[in-house]
């Protein structure tokens, strides 16, 4: 039986592209399309702009649309009228996806958009990520780079890869996304020029954002003439090779005003240190601002020599935050440094820029540090965020002596749980506790541990990334 609801919304779809009670005629590529003006308005928000306008559309009965292919705007235009979308081609999802993103039609993006993402595919992931980039839509972007991360070698191989818009590229070679070998990204970014003579005026800044101090001589006389000038390239090669750091000072901070240095934000999201010249760095210390609630930061941090090619250099993005932060990377000529929060505003008040020579050691994969001493300290910046403490911070003060039953201890009641929450993730094996002694008390624990305070794993022995450490 045919609900009352289903019943309106096929007479309402039945309108499309029927003349009965037609108020609107839309022409494109010399078509006239029967609209009816009330439900544009009602499912187009751009539609609903230009009704209200007061402008000569909102009261015309014919208006005329211009680039915008007809084909495509019928299937966004049956959408309108039934919420019901017909392609059979990934670059008719597209066409609709810029059509609806065009018109403002944010149900329809949001589709669209959850439709490439399960395309996501060798042979597609060029196409969805210039597409991304043409829209500024973030979330397809970071997921079309992060599946072209993780098959790097395929995507540079594929043909699709020369249906790269120029855009795209430049943010992948920027990003530093591809893993393979120089020659590899070398051949891949001189077919896509091949397959793309139009673009030749960007040719050269293009050849700039790869390494090419690795290649030889022979490899890089390989590139046709008609594609960039071999004496240009063999130039570029040799200024990349040669390129030093101006400065090495080894275990001083040249994020100092002496310096000339530069520190700017955009309102507490992102912030850009410009050292003014090139330094050999492989730390970073900063001071995060604590907040009465003891709030938490997520960010990222990129270096950088030009202010044009970005490397990643640490990824905390989905980590929680706080305090005094120690971060090691592999050493590398920096200038421009750039620190984005990825959760919400954030506050530094203090920041160091260093090429250290103590061997702390570090993951090079996570760059997270594997500690050799104990950083479950409030020197150290850790804090309890969850159970009763006498004193406070008890369990984390460093003192291992004189508790008893009113003091010294921390504990947590029946159905909770004791959290240590440590300034920043460290990849750590091995967690020592003393629990509180005396003839009468014996205890059953468990102990689990967090990035992010929201999905917890239980301990076995194996190193772990650790933000926070939970003993339930």
């Amino acid at each position: 039986m045919t609900t009352g609801t289903a019943c309106l919304a096929k007479q309402i779809g039945d309108l499309y592209l029927n003349e009965d009670f037609s108020d609107i005629t839309i022409v494109i590529e010399g078509f006239k399309l029967p609209a009816h003006r009330n439900i544009l308005a009602q499912r187009c928000e751009y539609f609903k702009t230009m009704f209200k306008s007061g402008m000569l559309e909102s009261t015309s009965k014919c208006i005329k649309i211009s680039e915008t292919p007809l084909n495509g705007f019928k299937i966004v235009l049956k959408w309108i009228y039934t919420s019901n979308i017909s392609v059979s081609s990934i670059d008719g999802v597209l066409e609709v996806l810029r059509i609806a993103h065009m018109y403002q039609i944010t149900e329809l993006v949001d589709w669209t958009i959850n439709y490439l993402k399960r395309k996501l595919s060798i042979e597609f992931v060029s196409l969805i990520l210039s597409e991304a980039v043409l829209l500024s839509l973030d979330e397809l972007i970071n997921l079309s780079i992060e599946y072209a991360t993780k098959h790097c070698r395929k995507v540079l191989k594929h043909k699709g890869f020369e249906k790269l818009s120029k855009e795209a590229l430049v943010l992948l070679l920027t990003r530093e996304v591809f893993t393979a070998p120089d020659i590899a990204i070398f051949h891949a970014v001189v077919g896509w020029m091949k397959a793309n003579p139009s673009k030749s005026a960007y040719f050269f800044n293009i050849f700039n954002l790869l390494t090419l101090s690795s290649l030889s001589p022979q490899e890089l006389a390989s590139v046709p003439s008609d594609v960039v000038d071999a004496n240009a390239l063999a130039a570029l090669a040799h200024q990349q090779r040669t390129t030093v750091p101006d400065y090495q000072t080894p275990d001083e901070n040249v994020a100092v005003p002496k310096n000339g240095v530069e520190f700017t934000t955009d309102g507490y999201v992102v912030f850009v240190v410009n050292l003014q010249r090139n330094f050999l760095l492989n730390l970073i210390k900063m001071d995060l601002t604590e907040t009465e609630n003891g709030h938490s930061y997520s960010y990222t941090i990129e270096t950088s020599t030009n202010e044009v090619k970005w490397t990643r250099v640490i990824n905390h993005a989905k980590y929680k935050c706080r305090g005094h932060q120690n971060l090691h990377f592999e050493a590398r000529p920096v200038r421009f440094i750039r620190i984005k929060s990825t959760r919400s505003c954030m506050q530094i008040w203090h920041f160091k820029a260093l090429f250290s020579t103590d061997p702390l050691k570090f993951d090079p994969k996570t760059t997270l540090l594997i500690p050799s001493h104990n950083v479950a300290l409030t020197e150290k910046n850790a804090i309890i965020i969850r159970g009763l403490s006498r004193p406070p911070n008890a369990l984390i003060d460093g003192t291992f002596e004189d508790y008893s039953d009113f003091h010294g201890y921390t504990c947590h009641f029946a159905g909770n749980n004791i959290v240590v929450q440590l300034p920043q993730p460290y990849l750590i094996d091995s967690i020592k506790l003393l629990l509180l002694d005396d003839k009468m008390r014996v205890y059953s624990y468990n102990i689990e541990v967090s990035t992010d305070d929201v999905s917890w794993t239980q301990v076995e022995l194996t190193a772990l990334k650790v933000l926070s450490v939970a003993f339930i």
